[in-house]
């Protein structure tokens, strides 16, 4: 079993333990039904050194390529994608704001 396999399953299993059902909506390709982590106040740091909070959504990679616009609803809350954070190639990461 390579490092992928390893790493893949690993994802599959943080995703379905700690995510809930989701719908991620992306403007240019649709909607799909996924495993969604919502973060909630995550604490950034700024380059001046100054600290926020900020909400990030975690789902499978390869799933969308997230663009700021794209909504996601998950947990019977939705959430606006201000921009992408990070993908490791099994579970990227995206900046988002509540839609109240």
């Amino acid at each position: 079993m390579s490092w992928s396999d390893l790493m893949s399953g690993a994802s599959d299993v943080v995703l379905s333990t700690f995510g809930v059902p989701g719908t991620y909506h992306s403007l240019t390709h649709g909607e799909i039904e996924t495993e969604i982590i919502i973060d909630r106040e995550v604490e950034v740091e700024d380059e001046g050194g100054v600290f926020s909070r900020r909400a990030r959504a975690s789902l499978e990679s390869g799933v969308m390529s997230p663009r700021s616009g794209d909504w996601i609803e998950a947990d019977g809350e939705r959430w606006t994608v201000e921009a992408p954070d990070s993908d490791d190639g099994h579970i990227q990461s995206v900046w988002v704001r509540p839609d109240l």
